[in-house]
């Protein structure tokens, strides 16, 4: 009788524990879908645009011009201007031009926000530019801040092109400068589809120098040089220094004889803005929860 009844004790802490294990489990699951959106940014395809920019031979040679896209994201007000080569937000998108919002709508609709790009013939100092904001970035979301700040390019990826001096202005005052070693070329860009994508923001990569930046009101600003190519762009100098290109040679020659020694000045995000914390925290509690909760059914059942 007694091991009839051990038996049956032992099912019972059995059927418990699966009970338990199963309501965890489902709840993880909703918890995981809740939060994985926050710690990726899922791989977007690329139109016809960026595979012919991403496959085409790089011109170096005058006659040649390549540009520079802004590139925006806003988290939480989810306000953004996508990349070149994304399909849902390339060049062929009637919204191209435009700043979009995502958030509490099924279709991205038009926020306030006029786009300047820039195009890029032979080294020089560019610009890309969002001007007459009216404070969309933050589309009424009080918790809005950075996710993405950067611009997109149809350079297709090499060692010759070097972007540098990369600051930014926001509402007309500058915020951070970022320089020589820490120009931050997006990793997952340059692997898919292969072309060049700058940031100074990028909340998913803790590898970017994160600047630390707020969401302009009115406008921002994103000016930078560029060189590698064979003929240099006399429209294009840097309009408070006509000696720009030359300084920015000195200055590369000697980043490269300090060994890559970051002392520019330029700050980086101490937090880094890693956006797996929550996972990591979520797959410890429960697994607490699911432990404790076996413990405590077993517990009684053998009292």
């Amino acid at each position: 009788m007694r091991s009839i009844i051990m038996k049956r004790r032992h099912r019972n802490q059995v059927g418990a524990a699966f009970i338990v294990a199963s309501l965890l489990t489902a709840i993880s699951v909703t918890l995981f879908s809740t939060l994985l959106p926050m710690t990726n940014v899922s791989a977007a395809e690329t139109n016809a645009e960026g595979k012919a920019a991403a496959e085409a031979e790089l011109k170096l040679d005058e006659g040649k011009e390549y540009h520079a896209y802004m590139l925006f994201q806003a988290q939480n007000s989810w306000v953004y201007r996508g990349k070149f080569w994304e399909a849902d937000k390339g060049p062929k998108n009637d919204n191209w031009d435009k700043l979009l919002t995502s958030l509490n709508v099924t279709t991205p609709v038009v926020v306030d926000g006029v786009v300047e790009d820039a195009v890029i013939k032979g080294n020089g100092h560019y610009s890309v530019r969002l001007t007459g904001l009216n404070g969309s970035p933050s589309a009424g979301a009080d918790n809005a801040e950075f996710g993405i700040l950067g611009f997109s390019t149809d350079i297709p990826k090499n060692d010759t092109i070097k972007f540098d001096n990369i600051k930014v202005k926001i509402d007309g005052t500058e915020k951070g400068t970022v320089t020589g070693n820490d120009v931050y070329y997006d990793k997952d860009d340059i692997e898919d589809p292969g072309l060049i994508t700058v940031e100074v923001f990028n909340a998913w990569h803790e590898e970017c120098v994160n600047l630390p930046l707020t969401l302009p009101n009115d406008s921002l600003e994103i000016s930078f040089d560029v060189s590698g190519f064979q003929y240099d762009n006399p429209d294009a100098k840097n309009p408070t220094d006509d000696n720009t290109l030359d300084q920015n040679t000195a200055d590369k020659n000697d980043q490269e004889d300090s060994a890559g020694q970051n002392d520019n000045g330029s700050t980086k995000n101490d937090k880094k803005n890693n956006k797996a914390l929550p996972i990591t925290i979520a797959v410890i509690i429960i697994l607490v929860l699911i432990g404790g909760g076996v413990y405590l059914l077993m517990k009684k059942d053998n009292n």
